[in-house]
């Protein structure tokens, strides 16, 4: 069982160079989140009807969306204006919030109602390198906790193999790494078609998907053997997917075409 290509959502065209970043769905209430950084804005798909609907726009640098799957509560990392945002499933008005230098990857815990965005920081300006928190509650930073490096992405039980108590690590070096949650100790580890990106764990069957820009494929793994199963052609520069695991469908953002692929299993 691998991805099956079903066809595509055609998306706004680019206004300026970039692409696509970070995606998220809410699965429950039928909407797909990805970052359309080229455009500064937050393009919206409906999953059920496969299709485009919208786009929350004016958020610079846009890098990845998050979901309160509780709220539906949309949180977004605005990489070029040193902010998170946030907007409801109904109402697409932003409310802003100034964190660290150029945040990118969002975790969000909904028991102690807290945003957690990890800067990327900027390359030498000290301290550039930090993880703030937020009380959404309050839309206030209670936090900035400086870091040894340059932070990328961001999760909090989410893509994480929890009964087997596993994290998956696609690493530039062109590994898949299973390590353990509670030793870090490296389990197992398989070869890329290249240099990833985005990483999903797929629970009910057991899949990883890791998405490769160059050459531009999702390479497809038995998550227990960690044995590659399928390498599945999308698109030159399509670094970045989204997983809805409620349909087992995956999303992957075409550049060139300023389009979503989808993929269901089959």
């Amino acid at each position: 069982m691998t991805l099956e290509y079903v066809g595509t959502v055609n998306l706004p065209p680019h206004v300026k160079d970039g692409g696509f970043d970070h995606a998220a769905v809410d699965s429950s209430r039928g909407r797909l989140y990805v970052a359309h950084t080229a455009n500064d804005a937050i393009d919206i798909i409906d999953v059920v009807g496969e299709r485009y609907v919208g786009s929350v726009s004016g958020l610079t640098g846009v890098a990845g969306a998050l979901v309160s799957p509780a709220d539906g509560v949309v949180f977004t990392s605005n990489r070029g204006e040193n902010t998170v945002g946030m907007f409801g499933p109904d109402s697409h008005d932003v409310t802003r919030l100034p964190v660290g230098v150029r945040p990118n990857g969002l975790a969000y815990d909904s028991d102690r109602n807290l945003l957690l965005a990890a800067n990327v920081g900027q390359p030498g300006v000290a301290g550039s390198f930090t993880v703030s928190i937020v009380d959404v509650a309050t839309r206030a930073l209670v936090g900035e906790v400086p870091v040894a490096g340059r932070t990328r992405w961001a999760v909090f039980g989410l893509d994480l193999d929890v009964p087997r108590r596993r994290l998956f690590c696609a690493c530039d070096g062109g590994q898949l790494l299973a390590m353990s949650i509670e030793t870090g100790h490296v389990e197992k580890s398989a070869p890329l078609s290249g240099v990833p990106d985005v990483v999903f764990f797929n629970a009910e069957l057991n899949h990883v998907y890791v998405a490769v820009g160059d050459p531009g494929v999702i390479d497809v793994f038995d998550a227990l053997a960690l044995h590659r199963i399928a390498t599945v052609k999308t698109g030159p520069g399509a670094h970045t997917i989204g997983f809805d695991a409620a349909r087992n469908t995956v999303y992957a953002f075409l550049p060139e075409s300023h389009a979503a692929a989808v993929y269901r299993t089959a």
